[in-house]
């Protein structure tokens, strides 16, 4: 089995930016010895949770596809998780959002007078890291984004987000990875007023979100030694 499984959740695929800081944590992970078993959203037919509850008495969900034959089997035995995804209306993609809702499977619900009390089915706990781009500049706009990971931490993982790194005022499909030219040429037509020291200054800030994806991956490295060392 895996240690860790990596969703990117990204409708642009490998070309996301989301997926790009996805991309360099799943690269240092391996580098640090770990088994990271990755997943496409946009390439791999997952369908949506379909709201029957019947695995509320039998445990299973009724679909029987890729997901339960699958990328459950994986979870559960996993140590880590890592999502990522492009910020839409302060949320995550519809790609993630289906992906995550297809773990009501994994989460046991109990129905109180006052509440609905949500805990992990399977006992290893698994700590998340979360990616995210947008276009927007303001750090209220990913609030919903992070809601839904930490929904799906607490409810599935039963673990801790350990780190969130979010991609700003990227909407250019790849900014991250654009060079000079490109990236003025976007901003131009844009018509945004650029100059070297503005050009240099957001150069010099998607070279410092790219290192924390790595620093962030380290730190769940550090996590799942720690774990593994006392199963």
């Amino acid at each position: 089995m895996y240690d860790v499984l990596a969703v990117s959740g990204s409708p642009r695929g490998a070309k996301g930016n989301s997926t790009i800081l996805l991309t360099i944590a799943v690269k240092r992970l391996t580098e640090l010895g770990l088994s990271v078993f990755s997943l496409d959203c946009a390439e791999t037919k997952i369908e949506p949770c379909k709201g029957c509850l019947r695995c509320n008495q039998t445990g299973v969900c009724v679909q029987d596809d890729f997901f339960s034959k699958t990328v459950l089997p994986i979870f559960k035995e996993c140590y880590g998780v890592l999502l990522s995804s492009p910020v839409y209306f302060w949320d995550v993609s519809a790609q993630l959002k289906s992906f995550i809702d297809r773990f009501r499977v994994a989460i046991q619900v109990k129905v109180e007078r006052e509440r609905i009390v949500c805990k992990p089915k399977f006992t290893r706990s698994k700590d998340v890291l979360a990616f995210f781009a947008q276009g927007e500049v303001r750090s209220s706009h990913y609030s919903g984004a992070l809601n839904a990971v930490r929904a799906f931490t607490e409810g599935a993982c039963g673990g801790k987000v350990l780190d969130v790194v979010v991609a700003k005022a990227v909407p250019l499909v790849q900014q991250l990875n654009v060079g000079t030219e490109r990236l003025v040429k976007f901003l131009t037509i844009s018509g945004v007023d650029v100059d070297d020291a503005y050009i240099k200054r957001l150069l010099h800030s998607y070279e410092q979100t790219k290192y924390r994806a790595l620093k962030a991956a380290e730190k769940l490295a550090e996590s799942i030694t720690r774990a593994k060392s006392h199963k």
